[in-house]
């Protein structure tokens, strides 16, 4: 058989690329060298927020009792753990399941070029087999980078996959870079009790956030006893009595039970067979085409936004694209969450881009701790800004860091796609008491005129 589209890969670009083709009549075939739906599934974005959506109904319950509610809430890192593969094994089984039934055809093993149209697929303790299909779509994702003289043994000193294989929440835990991955483990074990030290090398933690709100953040990193260093590096990181111990650059000693490295993560470029049909790289124009005809990418591969839902978006853009037709990726409107305690959430510009890009800025800021929903939650941490040009007040970016944040910015991420103006957001009733009855007061603050705050001196 010689497929329409066969794609290396099946986490969130490749699995969604592939049925989308099965969908539009394609013969597809999805290779797998190891666990269908890849890192997001397996290692990433569903076993994190498992653990984080444990820890935080443990936080609710000790809560409770100030609302009236008397609930003994107790931790069983063994039980999580298994909550955790029951759920991971359910996705798993219905993306097989949707393969199923539309007839994509998903084949194990690693997958390399012989040539444009032809993959060589090799399975172990099994014959290796060849594919042919007219395109190729690769999504073969990413994996943890790794820091020289840093290496991860998987016990003491561990890359953010290792995480969760870990037998028992330590007393104690060094984490190496504050970008989403280690803020959303340093809150989550700081909620477990643990002693957390943060160490980032760029002058905030979440560095790609606005700045407002990377502040924010930090202020309630220290309400958490996290011991935070920016525009800190670990110049050594060894272990000793089976402890890890690091050496900042200025001088200081840090030491904890276990050491996480969650420094970025690196393309899986090779063994892709990628010379062979002469490529040295994998960059990509809008239509998710690399430099080779009928060969595309989409996802970390990409190394464009490393994102599971961005990847998705491009597994549909690159599919359109192989089976004839014409669509282009649309960077824009992308939001950005990060399940941290406080969540974080963001859209378009920070202020400060967009006073580089545009003459006239206008911010408009509501604090939750104004909202009765957030003191009905006992959530009252943090705000809702949303940064405007000036001129028409047409919305250039938005920031949210509080409850629910990462669910909220969905709202202003679809207001930017539409063109969205300040006046706009404030001709929009939300019911009351919610949570995004901060979006209209936000769009009103820019004016000077929020209900729910004192009159600007």
């Amino acid at each position: 058989m010689v497929y329409d589209v066969a794609v290396i890969g099946s986490g969130p670009g490749g699995y969604v690329a592939a049925l989308h083709g099965a969908q539009m009549g394609a013969r597809v075939c999805c290779i797998e060298m190891k666990d269908i739906g890849g890192t997001c599934l397996n290692r990433g974005c569903i076993p994190s927020k498992y653990f984080i959506a444990s820890v935080g109904r443990l936080i609710s319950a000790k809560r409770l009792k100030e609302m009236g509610v008397a609930v003994q809430g107790n931790l069983d890192w063994h039980k999580m753990t298994e909550g955790k593969d029951k759920v991971v094994s359910v996705q798993a089984k219905g993306i097989e399941t949707l393969f199923k039934s539309w007839e994509v055809h998903l084949v194990k093993g690693k997958a390399s070029f012989l040539e444009r149209t032809k993959l060589l697929v090799e399975n172990e303790g099994k014959e290796p087999q060849e594919i042919k299909a007219k395109k190729t779509i690769i999504a073969s994702g990413s994996s943890p980078s790794s820091i020289s003289g840093m290496e991860c043994d998987g016990k003491v000193i561990l890359n953010s996959d290792q995480i969760f294989d870990m037998k028992e929440v330590p007393s104690s835990i060094l984490i190496i870079g504050a970008g989403a991955i280690g803020c959303e483990f340093a809150c989550l074990f700081a909620n477990l009790g643990c002693r957390v030290t943060l160490v980032e090398m760029m002058p905030q933690p979440l560095p790609l956030e606005d700045e407002e709100i990377s502040q924010t953040f930090s202020r309630e990193l220290k309400k958490r006893q996290v011991i935070l260093y920016i525009g800190t590096r670990v110049a050594s990181l060894a272990i000793k009595d089976g402890r890890a111990y690091a050496r900042l650059e200025g001088g200081e000693e840090v030491s904890a039970d276990i050491a996480i490295v969650a420094a970025g993560r690196k393309r899986n470029l090779m063994g892709l067979g990628l010379e062979r049909i002469g490529l040295s790289d994998i960059q990509v124009n809008q239509r998710m085409e690399t430099g080779v005809e009928g060969i595309y990418a989409v996802g970390d591969i990409v190394g464009k936004k490393m994102l599971a839902h961005v990847a998705s978006r491009e597994g549909i853009v690159a599919m359109e694209n192989a089976l004839g037709h014409n669509m282009n990726m649309d960077y824009r409107f992308v939001p950005s969450a990060t399940f941290t305690d406080p969540e974080v959430a963001s859209v378009g510009l920070t202020e400060k881009q967009a006073r580089k890009e545009h003459e006239e800025v206008n911010v408009g800021k509501f604090p939750f701790r104004a909202l009765s929903k957030a003191h009905v939650l006992d959530e009252i941490a943090g705000e809702v800004k949303i940064v405007s040009e000036g001129r028409d007040g047409k919305i250039l970016g938005a920031h949210i860091i509080g409850p629910h944040a990462t669910e909220l910015i969905h709202e202003l991420s679809m207001a930017m796609a539409l063109g969205a103006r300040l006046r706009d957001l404030t001709g929009i009733i939300h019911a009351h008491p919610t949570l995004s009855e901060a979006f209209t007061e936000a769009a009103f603050a820019a004016q000077g005129l929020a209900i729910h705050l004192p009159k600007r001196k």
